[in-house]
């Protein structure tokens, strides 16, 4: 009851749960498990004693972001069968998607850094990057991996906006496949508690 009461108490234990989720520390191992297939540029001094399938690099090896198109309200025709995102979550609808595929959208100007879930076809506009993982990375898994990357903090002007070479640098782990499953079904289960 006396953490529950702390201020931002939830929040914190929402976020502590994931960068144990993303670190290695919430779900079992199994070392029988085949490491991702990306190419990823090698070890971080970043992270500790991490198992031996997960794979280092930088957040660039695994991940391009892409930009947005413009696609100003008024040409949008709000018909709801594709989402039109924003730099911070969904704006509107329109009949014509900009990528088919599943992806994280990542606010570029504005609210540099804010994060999305598009779980199909959707449209991003030019004030956000679109994110589409690798076969062998988790949507999810990546959109909990990104939030505890600091992207915000990487904003920079009057207008924060979020540079692809200021995020590329960052340094990521990454599991096997189906440990990133596991890790998803863990953070879903620990969420509802909090």
């Amino acid at each position: 009851d006396l953490f529950a009461d702390a201020p931002d108490a939830v929040a914190k234990m929402r976020a502590l749960l994931i960068y144990f989720a993303v670190s290695g520390r919430l779900v079992p191992n199994d070392p029988r498990e085949q490491p991702v297939g990306l190419a990823l540029s090698g070890a971080s001094s970043n992270f500790d004693e991490l198992p031996a399938n997960w794979r280092c690099g930088l957040l660039g090896d695994a991940f391009t972001f892409e930009y947005g198109d413009n696609l100003p309200a008024p040409k949008r025709t709000e018909t709801g069968e594709y989402p039109v995102y924003g730099s911070n979550g969904i704006v509107g609808t329109h009949d014509v998607c900009l990528t088919k595929e599943p992806a994280i959208i990542v606010g570029r100007k504005g609210s540099a850094g804010a994060l999305n879930i598009a779980t199909g076809p959707s449209w991003t506009t030019d004030v956000a990057y679109f994110v589409r993982p690798p076969s062998d990375l988790d949507l999810r898994f990546t959109y909990y991996l990104f939030s505890t990357l600091g992207l915000a903090d990487l904003g920079k002007g009057i207008k924060p906006g979020l540079s692809r070479k200021e995020a590329y640098p960052l340094p990521i782990a990454l599991p096997p496949l189906a440990e990133q499953k596991r890790i998803v079904a863990k953070v879903d289960e620990l969420m509802a508690l909090c």
